[in-house]
Order: structure tokens, then C-alpha cells, then sequence
């Protein structure tokens, strides 16, 4: 396994425009196997993958691609940025106005516009993901399964670095975190202190929420995406500089409309020419496995059964400015007659920029409190 040539195609297939990284397993192949009643006996660890009753194996992967906005994103800074970096904003010059010649009088200068400046500082955060194998594991399953879990790599740091944009918040408190507003995350996440949301003080959601920059929007209607959308101002007269960002539930509740649902008929082509879901009033609209569902108030509870409403934003593209630090790193730990350990690594940083520099418009509205579609039938 040539480990640079990995990183190489990894890297190559992140960011690029035209290809997706769309490898799974490869079709099925057939392999001899001896003995193979028992090579592993760990339900949802592998078994499942493991033939126990023949001596050819035909496995059936059904593989699943969240649907990612994060390539649709312009200002990438690159694989070497610094460890924190401050990045300059300026703001466009001032639009001119009447003049009149001058006749008479002392000729005289008087202070004019100055040019607006901002700054926003990206961060970078170190994550890590390591995936075992076991001998038997490896030996015994299909073909090549360690460049199945390669291949897959590019499409974990796509999925985990939209998440953190998305949805990052450091606060660690009992009250005011919005993925936990009723609990400290650290000690009610999964992960911890270490879970990934909390490693950025800011995000999309976490920018939106504590602004206020929101419309409650109960009964979803076609008028709600509009009223949204003009929220931004003159961030909403360049279509194509605009995301629609929808949960799920949102997005087939919305097409019940009949508005929405023919917007969506009729954009399909960018589906094809953008990777998004589909174009509603000339907005590319994706829609991120990790937009959660929430409190009317856009948090999220520890309890999700209290979670019961949804969900969109409209998101001005260069307001999130991001970049990696050190390079992506494959390694392949070997423990002799026991597993392999592929650990990946690597660091990203990002920042939301919003009313920076004099600015006076949004880049970043949404609609929240959005209830979930009821259907009656026999």
C-alpha cells in the first residue's frame, strides 16, 4: 500500500469541482475462503460482513453519500495554512456623487471616505479518526478491504468539516450551548470534550441563533423562503452567490407547496451542474445530513424527543472563510497476528464572516420552529 499515492488521490478528490468521491466497494468479488465458520464474532463489528456457510463470498454494500454543500463554498485558503491566521476584509469603495466646477474661491481638500477594513481570524483545531481491523478481519472479508476504508477517508473529512461549520459552538455550560441548551455538552455528548463541536467557537447555526438573525416561521408557506431570503439585503441580488441549506424533514414538508414543488421540478439542472439537490427560485438548495432537529428556538435539547422542529438558512457563500493547517496524514499501525490501525489526521480551521467592515447586511438568515408534515390515510 503506497501511502503518499492515498494521500495524493485523497487530497486530489477533496476539492475537486468535477468529481465526486464516489468509490464504495467494488463490485463483489468472488473469494476462496478455509475454515471461515468463525473469524469474527462480534456483531455490528463485522460479522455481519464474514460468510459463515460457504466458500465463496458475494457481498452486497449499500453505500450512502451525505449530500455536501462544503466544495460549493469559494473562499478555500488552501492545506498550509498557519496555526492562526488573521485574515484582512475590506470593505468596496463609495459610490461617487454630484461634482460641480470650481470657479473661484481658495483651492482646498477636504477629508474624504476612507476605505473600510476588517479582519477574522481562522484557528486551526487538530482532529483524528482511527479505524481497527482485525487480521482476521481483513483476511477473511473481501478483497482489498483496507482501500475500501482509504477510500472512504476523503468523504469523512468532507463530512466532519461541514458538521463543525455548520453546527460548532464552544460554549460548555448547563445553559446556552446550541446543540445542548439544557445541559453541559461535555458531559452530555458522546465524545465529550472532545466531540468536534466543540473545538470552534462559532458556526452557521451558532452565528444565526445568537444574532437573532431568524424568522419563526410554525405553518411552512412558500412567502417564508422569500421573507428569509430578503433578510440579506444586497447579499440576495446575486443568485448564485446564495446556498439554501434545508433539513430533511423541512425540505419534503415544503413540497407540499405547490410553489416550492415546482421550483424544485424546474431546477433540477443543477443537480447536475453543481452538485446541489436542486435550484428553488435560482438558489442552489442542498440538504446536510447534519442539520439537526431543534427546540422552536433553533437549540437543540439533550432530550431529543424534545426536538421536534425544523429548519433553513439561506447562507451568503463568502461568509465562510476556511482552510486546513497541517497536512492530511495516513498511517497503517501493524500489530503482528492481532489488527491493523489506519489513522488519519489532520487540521482545519474556519471562520464566519458577517458585518464586517462597515458592513450593514446580512450574510446568513434563517427560518426555525418549522413543524413536521402530518399526513392522514387509511
Amino acid at each position: 500500500m503506497n501511502l503518499l499515492d492515498i494521500l495524493a488521490d485523497v487530497q486530489k478528490s477533496l476539492w475537486a469541482d468535477a468529481e465526486k468521491v464516489e468509490k464504495s466497494l467494488e463490485d463483489a468479488k468472488a473469494k476462496r475462503l478455509k475454515n471461515a465458520t468463525d473469524n469474527t464474532d462480534t456483531v455490528g463489528w463485522g460479522k455481519e460482513l464474514i460468510p459463515t456457510n460457504n466458500l465463496l463470498s458475494s457481498i452486497l454494500t449499500i453505500p450512502w453519500h451525505e449530500p455536501s454543500f462544503i466544495k460549493a463554498l469559494p473562499w478555500f485558503h488552501g492545506f498550509n495554512m498557519g496555526i492562526s491566521m488573521k485574515l484582512p476584509i475590506k470593505w468596496e469603495l463609495p459610490r461617487a456623487r454630484a461634482n460641480s466646477e470650481w470657479k473661484t474661491g481658495a483651492w482646498l481638500i477636504s477629508e474624504g471616505n476612507r476605505v473600510a477594513t476588517g479582519d477574522v481570524t481562522i484557528t486551526q483545531q487538530p482532529f483524528v479518526v482511527q479505524i481497527d481491523l482485525s487480521d482476521r478481519f481483513v483476511n477473511y472479508s473481501i478483497d482489498d478491504l483496507m482501500s475500501y476504508v482509504t477510500s472512504e477517508i476523503a468523504k469523512s473529512v468532507d463530512a466532519d468539516t461541514e458538521y463543525v461549520i455548520l453546527n460548532a459552538d464552544s460554549k460548555d455550560e448547563n445553559t446556552g450551548n446550541i446543540n445542548c441548551s439544557d445541559a453541559k455538552p461535555s458531559t452530555t455528548f458522546t465524545d465529550g470534550a472532545n466531540d468536534i463541536r466543540l473545538q470552534f467557537s462559532d458556526s452557521i447555526r451558532k452565528h444565526m441563533l445568537t444574532n437573532s438573525l431568524t424568522l419563526s416561521v410554525w405553518t411552512l408557506e412558500w412567502y417564508h423562503f422569500i421573507a428569509v431570503r430578503q433578510k440579506l439585503g444586497r447579499y440576495a441580488t446575486k443568485l448564485s452567490d446564495l446556498m439554501l441549506l434545508m433539513d430533511s424533514v423541512a425540505y419534503h414538508k415544503a413540497l407540499t407547496l405547490n410553489e416550492f414543488k415546482r421550483a424544485n421540478e424546474n431546477g433540477r439542472k443543477s443537480t447536475v451542474d453543481t452538485g446541489a439537490i436542486s435550484n428553488i427560485a435560482g438558489v442552489d438548495m442542498y440538504l446536510p445530513a447534519s442539520f439537526p432537529a431543534t427546540l422552536a428556538d433553533g437549540t437543540v435539547s439533550k432530550i431529543p424527543e424534545n426536538n421536534t422542529k425544523w429548519g433553513f438558512i439561506y447562507l451568503y457563500k463568502p461568509a465562510v472563510q476556511f482552510g486546513f493547517g497541517k497536512d492530511l496524514e495516513i498511517e497503517v499501525a501493524r500489530i503482528p497476528w492481532k489488527w491493523y490501525s489506519i489513522i488519519w489526521t489532520y487540521e482545519f480551521g474556519f471562520a464566519i464572516v458577517n458585518k464586517k467592515a462597515w458592513e450593514t447586511d446580512n450574510r446568513i438568515y434563517g427560518g426555525i420552529n418549522v413543524n413536521e408534515l402530518t399526513t392522514s390515510g387509511s
